[in-house]
């Protein structure tokens, strides 16, 4: 890409695309942090801040969010070499993988969830562990990190919803 062409997306996403989105995550960031302005409250009385608002953000995650998820696969050819490679990957999956990752501080099913009730989009970056492939290759953990960002500076691209 030319630097101009990338200078017109930028100024797509930021000016036109993602305007009204970035203005409502940040209004609904101060009810999440509890620093909205309530101007009806005057002398003498005054404002309490309950934080009540971050609550309500993280308590439907950690009921949404199973203690034992689980992965099934259902190829698209179902022969029996097929529903086999299946089963073994489920397998791996839910016996290695998803309890590392529930593991992991913060647990990255819950913060996705709280993505997307407090911010209304989520995003899941899948970064390569170099330790897998490079040097002593110490196969300790995943072969893949998954990074769960904050939706607030990341610019999703509108083909890419599903």
């Amino acid at each position: 890409m030319e630097p101009q062409e990338i200078e017109e997306l930028k100024s797509y996403y930021t000016g036109q695309l993602y305007t009204k989105v970035r203005k409502e995550q940040r209004t609904d960031q101060t009810y999440i942090d509890d620093t909205f302005e309530v101007p009806e409250i005057q002398e003498p009385h005054q404002l309490y801040r309950s934080g009540l608002g971050t609550r309500i953000v993280d308590a439907p995650s950690e009921n949404v969010i199973t203690s034992n998820p689980q992965v099934f696969f259902a190829p698209h050819k179902k022969t029996a070499e097929n529903l086999k490679s299946a089963d073994r990957l489920a397998e791996v999956i839910n016996t290695v993988w998803i309890p590392t990752l529930q593991k992991q501080n913060p647990n990255p099913f819950k913060e996705f969830v709280k993505g997307l009730l407090g911010r209304g989009e989520a995003y899941i970056k899948v970064v390569h562990n170099e330790q897998w492939v490079t040097g002593q290759k110490v196969r300790k953990g995943l072969p893949t990190h998954f990074v769960v960002l904050d939706p607030y500076v990341i610019y999703g691209s509108p083909e890419e919803d599903d």
